[in-house]
């Protein structure tokens, strides 16, 4: 068996029967000693809480056994096995293995498949269903950016009624590595209008070269906007790659910290996928309000004035006649009259 390493407390241990076996069980040892230091030793113990009662459930009987019950039974009519992966989990990427059922002629109930263990840092689904009849299946792995790197055993359960019960079986043990990412990626807060169009740049960060061609999808892309070229191709030498937003007239207002991506390099013909970039702000604003229109000024141009008609001067009061001056225009009125 395998070591097992510093940073965990269980790992999962497959025991497999032969196929001429004979149907029986045991109680057997189960030991384990330190990898370096045979003298730190361990062995199976179990206990067995037989009697509880009150208060508070409280143990009242209890046993312990220091031998694990294995038995050995009929040969269950189906068997499950992975599909080892060729490329590493990387860490804040996910991977989908390929699980394969083998089902005895006549069987064709649905097979339950889960995983009892994952590793440090590690998710996996909690459960997949190999369909009536089917006999495959896909079961997921996801690594969160902490998770240590190692190579680490695992083993997938199946369980399905047998047509007496349920029954449990185990896949083989398949090994699953954890490894570095190739790229990493930082999304600056992208901003624009309603209505109008909007570069999100996405600045990568190249960890581990590799081979052709990667190819980048963005997700998280809020309502009502639409990305012209989805997914792009990148390579090892690239530090940059633009998506082409066009935001709808009434596409949500506000900050959306939704967007991320999910860079896949292929190797050895398998996908390598990272989940990276999350986080990513893409701000919507309104259009901004119309500008009142000009204030048209009209130049009034001055009235110009006539010139004022200068009125005739009165004539002046007639000077008084003097005694003298009265009697000759008396006289010469007389004289007029005679004539």
């Amino acid at each position: 068996m395998d070591a097992i390493a510093g940073n965990v407390n269980d790992v999962p241990v497959v025991f497999e029967a032969a196929a001429d076996a004979p149907v029986g069980a045991l109680l057997i040892p189960f030991n384990g000693q330190h990898k370096d230091n045979a003298n730190i030793k361990g062995g199976f113990v179990q206990s067995l809480e037989l009697i509880y009662g009150q208060p508070n459930n409280t143990v009242y009987y209890r046993s312990e056994v220091d031998r694990m019950a294995v038995a050995v039974t009929e040969e269950v009519p189906f068997k499950i096995t992975v599909i080892e992966p060729k490329v590493p989990l990387v860490k804040s990427g996910s991977m989908t293995i390929k699980v394969v059922a083998e089902r005895k002629e006549g069987f064709n109930a649905p097979i339950r498949v889960r995983n009892l263990w994952n590793p440090p840092g590690v998710g996996s689904s909690n459960e997949v269903v190999i369909g009536e009849g089917q006999t495959e299946c896909y079961y997921t792995f996801n690594a969160n950016g902490n998770a240590p790197t190692n190579d680490w055993k695992l083993a997938l359960m199946a369980l399905s009624d047998a047509g007496a019960g349920p029954v449990w079986t185990s896949s083989q043990l398949f090994k699953l590595t954890v490894g570095e990412p190739y790229v990493g990626m930082n999304i600056p807060m992208a901003a624009g209008e309603q209505g109008k169009s909007v570069a999100i740049l996405c600045k990568l960060d190249q960890l581990q070269a590799f081979e052709g061609e990667a190819t980048v999808e963005l997700h998280g892309i809020p309502p009502k906007v639409t990305i012209a070229q989805n997914p792009m191709k990148i390579t090892k030498d690239m530090t940059e790659v633009i998506f082409q937003a066009t935001l709808a007239p009434d596409a949500p207002v506000g900050q959306h910290k939704s967007l991320f991506t999910q860079v896949v390099v292929t190797k050895e013909g398998e996908p390598i996928a990272h989940n990276i970039g999350g986080g990513g702000v893409l701000r919507i604003d309104p259009p901004p309000p119309p500008k009142p229109e000009p204030v048209k000024v009209v130049k009034v141009e001055p009235k110009k004035e006539e010139p004022k008609k200068e009125e005739p001067k009165a004539a002046p009061p007639p000077k008084p006649l003097s005694r003298l001056e009265k009697l000759r225009l008396e006289a010469e009125e007389r004289a007029k009259q005679n004539q």
